[in-house]
């Protein structure tokens, strides 16, 4: 799918979003029957806290606000989190991280590889999913 030349933002864009990284207004789309706002707050390998009983695991936060095609009429808004260790996060919709991918230090996150990334993309995946089952 390509994305019609008025949604793809230049790269040095003056489009105005709020403190969650989504677009501040919206234009009109005679197009589309809704439009999908998204902003991946946070994506990688993080830790709940220090020592063996928080190690680091894939860690997905998505914030997702469907509006109305004319832009004017907010229809959906959530935050989606894979493996919760932000404070004040726990508002959204948490989903638990697969302990398969739990790693006691960064440095076995780096020598995990491939197995790592794995792990994020079953976050990822997660995060899909649940926002997909919100529309």
């Amino acid at each position: 799918m390509l994305w019609p030349a008025a949604l793809i933002e230049a790269p040095k864009s003056k489009v105005r979003r709020d403190r969650w990284g989504l677009h501040s207004r919206y234009e009109a789309n005679s197009e589309a029957d809704a439009q999908l706002d998204l902003a991946f707050q946070f994506t990688g390998y993080l830790a709940a806290g220090a020592g063996d009983s928080s190690p680091y695991r894939p860690t997905v936060e998505l914030i997702a606000r469907l509006v109305s095609a004319d832009g004017q009429r907010v229809l959906m808004s959530d935050q989606i989190v894979y493996n919760s260790v932000f404070p004040g996060s726990n508002g959204g919709i948490t989903i638990t991280p697969d302990a398969s991918h739990a790693y006691e230090d960064f440095d076995a996150v780096r020598a995990a590889g491939k197995e790592a990334i794995a792990g994020l993309r079953k976050g990822f995946e997660a995060v899909a999913d649940e926002l997909a089952r919100q529309l």
